[in-house]
């Protein structure tokens, strides 16, 4: 809840992160505030502090997420609860750290603490630094934290070495045969694409027959509007052919033009999306290459 708008900044995972870091800080604080109404709470052994603070975290923390979730383009996270869990562990040895025979104990219990907690910023931080090296090539998947930039809720996906049309990975993408349209989103990336006419993505398709695929692309205004209209994006279907490598070009000239009442801010590029529309069955697809020209 402490992380600001995903609409705000240039596409990168690093400041999102570091906000969600204030889950801790604030929950650190919480830990305090608990001790300082209970100061008898501290007298009791460090199992029952605890029990005790772990179950205060948890009940403030599911009401935070529930009230997250009813608010138009935010979304409840578990990870948050565990953020916040860490917060309030990191006081709890810091407030019993001369109760232990070994002083040395609750200083390395905090600095793991420290250490999970800090992993998904540390990751991004690494991974956004890879990003703007890499730029104009959206993603090559051939450093290990690039499947992070991708979203998904109907489609599993990883890094495989299974195939590869440029270097020695691609990503793997299970389109899933439940869902009426089962595609992946690139939303964490350099957003102003306007410099350059083109963008290119490789496919193979593995299976026996061709599949029809659709690329979506839309910029921060189309993301902010209450009903997403097709007619306010960029769609385009493409046959993919069987048992081989297909390489997709969308002109950019193209997408800026999408929008039937404007014309979509190549500077503010929200996201790129691939799916399939009502998948027969479980489908494999593999994606390489994506990049700007």
């Amino acid at each position: 809840m402490l992380s600001p708008s995903q609409n705000a900044g240039p596409g990168l995972r690093s400041v999102q992160e570091f906000w969600n870091l204030g889950h801790a800080v604030l929950f650190f604080l919480m830990g305090h505030l608990i001790y300082s109404f209970s100061p008898g709470l501290f007298l009791r052994r460090l199992r029952c502090q605890a029990l005790v603070l772990g179950a205060s975290v948890l009940a403030a923390g599911s009401v935070i997420e529930l009230v997250q979730a009813m608010i138009p383009g935010r979304f409840p996270s578990f990870s948050d609860i565990l953020v916040n869990l860490g917060g309030a562990g990191i006081y709890l040895f810091w407030k019993n750290r001369n109760k232990t025979g070994k002083k040395t104990i609750p200083y390395a219990a905090i600095a793991c603490i420290i250490a999970l907690i800090s992993w998904p910023f540390v990751r991004a931080v690494s991974d956004d630094i890879t990003a703007i090296r890499q730029f104009p090539v959206l993603a090559d998947f051939e450093t290990p934290f690039e499947a992070s930039r991708f979203k998904s809720d109907t489609a599993d996906y990883k890094i495989t070495s299974q195939r590869a049309f440029h270097g020695k990975h691609s990503l793997r993408l299970r389109l899933d045969a439940d869902n009426t349209y089962s595609g992946i989103f690139l939303h964490y990336m350099p957003r102003n694409w306007q410099s350059f006419s083109r963008l290119g993505f490789a496919v193979y398709n593995p299976q026996s027959g061709p599949i029809r695929l659709t690329a979506r692309i839309h910029d921060t205004a189309h993301e902010n509007l209450p009903s997403q209209q097709v007619s306010d994006r960029f769609n385009k279907s493409f046959l993919l052919t069987p048992q081989t490598w297909t390489e997709v070009e969308i002109d950019l000239t193209d997408v800026r033009h999408a929008p039937l009442e404007r014309q979509m801010d190549l500077k503010e590029i929200f996201a790129f999306g691939v799916f399939v529309t009502n998948p027969a069955k479980d489908t494999t697809l593999f994606f390489d290459r994506i990049v700007l020209k």
